[in-house]
Parts: C-alpha cells; sequence; structure tokens
C-alpha cells in the first residue's frame, strides 16, 4: 500500500465550505458542513488519484502551504 500527502486548503464562504487540493487539477468540493467537506474531498482525492495511478501519470507531492493536510493510503490491489 502507497501512501501519499496532499495539500488541502479549505475557505468558508456563504454557501459553506470549498476546498480544493492544488496539486491535483480539478479536485475541489463545495459542502454545507465542514465535516462533509473534509469527507467528499477525501472521496475526491481518491478517484482523481485512482485515475492517475490507473493511467501511469506522474502523483504531484505537496507544494503550498495549507489548512489541512491529509495522508492518503491506496493500492491498485
Amino acid at each position: 500500500m502507497e501512501s501519499y500527502r496532499f495539500s488541502i486548503v479549505i475557505e468558508e464562504n456563504s454557501r459553506g465550505f470549498r476546498a480544493h487540493c492544488p496539486e491535483l487539477d480539478g479536485c475541489c468540493v463545495q459542502c454545507r458542513s465542514y465535516e462533509e467537506t473534509i469527507e467528499k474531498i477525501k472521496e475526491n482525492i481518491l478517484r482523481v488519484l485512482e485515475e492517475k495511478l490507473m493511467a501511469g501519470e506522474e502523483i504531484p507531492q505537496p507544494f503550498t502551504p495549507c489548512s489541512l493536510d491529509l495522508e492518503i493510503q491506496y493500492s491498485l490491489n
């Protein structure tokens, strides 16, 4: 099982919370609660990570100061 680290930026706005992962293009969510935002961004990261791994693409390393640092473990098996 591989471990990956990604930066997560979370912002509060009039609709609730928005989170995005700067290292993964298109990886963002908008939810009403903070807790839901964390769960949905994790799901989004896993989806994008799986797509990149299946395509043989390189997985980027964190490069942005962030409000939350997630470690994701993933196995293709």
